[in-house]
């Protein structure tokens, strides 16, 4: 993924639908929005968005273009967190796992899981 792309929550919607969906065309994208409230131009307008940051590409002509995902759903997952690590936590990872573990909302099953990540970085 493109360094720096930001994608906000609305495209995320778009994309996600677009990775389970891969090849779609306009109208399917509208329709399958269509109880969101948002308007076909709000859709158009959030599609062209994500192609111009490099998100989506389009195969075909005028009426025919269908949609494709650019970068994967993995990809956009690690810009999207180290994102978050950087506005939230001054970009330490450190301090993120402090707050997570600090949490005591975290089951034993958590912690176990947390640590087992932990082991396999280590090795």
């Amino acid at each position: 993924m493109e360094q720096g792309i930001n994608i906000t929550d609305a495209e995320w919607k778009i994309m996600e639908f677009i990775w389970d969906n891969p090849g779609v065309t306009m109208g399917q994208i509208r329709k399958a929005f269509l109880e969101t409230g948002w308007s076909d131009s709000t859709i158009k307008t959030l599609v062209l968005r994500l192609t111009r940051k490099g998100a989506l590409k389009l195969e075909g002509k005028a009426r025919n273009n269908k949609y494709f995902a650019a970068v994967s759903a993995d990809e956009c997952r690690k810009q999207e967190l180290k994102n978050f690590i950087d506005r939230i936590f001054g970009g330490s990872v450190k301090m993120m796992v402090s707050n997570l573990v600090e949490d005591s909302s975290l089951s034993q099953k958590d912690i176990d899981e947390l640590m087992s990540i932990i082991d396999k970085i280590e090795d």
